[in-house]
């Protein structure tokens, strides 16, 4: 909980158009995939390329990291690849509640995730230039 003084602090910086939003794995729980599935976290989409990959057994619990690299160097063509993670990691229904920090000039966004539900929250308020997405390799 804010202290009364965190709180007015705050409440100056939203006004002055100062603060920062950063948004990391669990701001797109709500959000659903192309499957009308939920946007799968790190461990979840490790998983799936496991299984895309065509590994035998259950999943072990290989880092994503590792399984994205495996999925690079399969020889599988990228663009299955690239429709794979498009059809999981990009929104197609994202909840009204996104719609909440849309209401508010953010100094800048950032985020750690691969999907797009912070753009899509932006786009489906009407504000499709409301956010300037960087990707950094």
């Amino acid at each position: 909980m804010l202290t009364d003084n965190h709180q007015s602090f705050l409440f100056r910086a939203l006004r002055a158009n100062k603060c920062l939003l950063f948004v990391g794995a669990g701001f797109s729980a709500d959000a659903s995939n192309a499957f009308g599935s939920r946007i799968p976290a790190g461990d979840q989409l490790a998983a799936e390329l496991w299984r895309w990959l065509g590994y035998d057994g259950e999943y072990d619990r290989t880092p994503l990291s590792e399984m994205f690299e495996a999925a690079l160097r399969s020889g599988r063509p990228m663009a299955d690849l690239k429709s794979f993670l498009e059809d999981r990691l990009l929104a197609r229904n994202v909840p009204n509640w996104y719609e909440i920090p849309t209401r508010i000039f953010w100094h800048r966004i950032y985020g750690t995730n691969a999907d797009d539900v912070i753009e899509r929250s932006f786009i489906q308020v009407g504000r499709p230039r409301g956010v300037n997405a960087i990707v950094i390799d």
